[in-house]
């Protein structure tokens, strides 16, 4: 906040916005308040996480969130609190960050009866289906498959299983084994992750 009133101060309003976007995604990220938050609070999040990469990659990146028939109640689900940021992340530096031209994170909602549907796409570099089997079994097992020593061929898809893996569990702690992660990819053309969640609101769970 200090320098962001010192940017304004001196009439440096780029600097004052990066600081604002920062200030808010480190509050977010470290505050201890709440584990379980709302899809609105973490697509707020994502909104200034991807203004900061973006001050960082000179406007790379575009990002929009489509809510199906405008169905604004699914904003008031309940999801556990950095559940969307981990996916987003992936997104950006394994799918994005090396392809040229147009680079888009798209976050669709919909609902079915009692079942919320968040699917993160991104159009980026994508994954052949040997990369996509071992992202799954990291994802779905938090371990490597067994592969020889000194592979170096599944790296990028074990880190990103790991990280996956801890956000999958999360959700199926939270709201049982039904809900979690789903993964998607075509190589050239993007990735697509999907979480599902069960409809609880917080006028619900009071």
């Amino acid at each position: 906040e200090c320098i962001r009133s010192e940017a304004i101060f001196r009439g440096c309003d780029r600097i004052a916005n990066m600081a604002k976007s920062l200030a808010a995604f480190f509050r977010y990220s470290i505050s201890r308040a709440e584990n379980i938050v709302t899809v609105s609070d973490e697509l707020n999040n994502i909104r200034n996480y991807i203004m900061i990469q973006n001050y960082r990659f000179e406007d790379k990146f575009q990002f929009r969130v489509e809510i199906e028939d405008g169905d604004k109640e699914v904003l008031s689900c309940l999801i556990p609190k950095m559940t969307i940021q981990p996916i987003v992340e992936n997104a950006v530096f394994h799918g994005l960050e090396t392809k040229q031209g147009d680079c888009c994170v798209c976050i669709h909602v919909r609902t079915t009866e009692d079942t919320a549907i968040l699917v993160i796409s991104d159009n980026g570099v994508g994954m052949n289906e040997e990369q996509l089997c071992h992202l799954r079994f990291s994802m779905e097992h938090g371990r490597q498959e067994e592969e020889p020593a000194g592979e170096e061929k599944h790296k990028l898809s074990r880190r990103n299983g790991i990280a996956l893996y801890n956000v999958n569990q999360r959700l199926k702690l939270s709201f049982g084994p039904s809900y979690g992660l789903n993964v998607y990819s075509i190589e050239g053309e993007g990735t697509d992750m999907e979480i599902i969640l069960p409809i609880r609101t917080e006028r619900e769970e009071e």
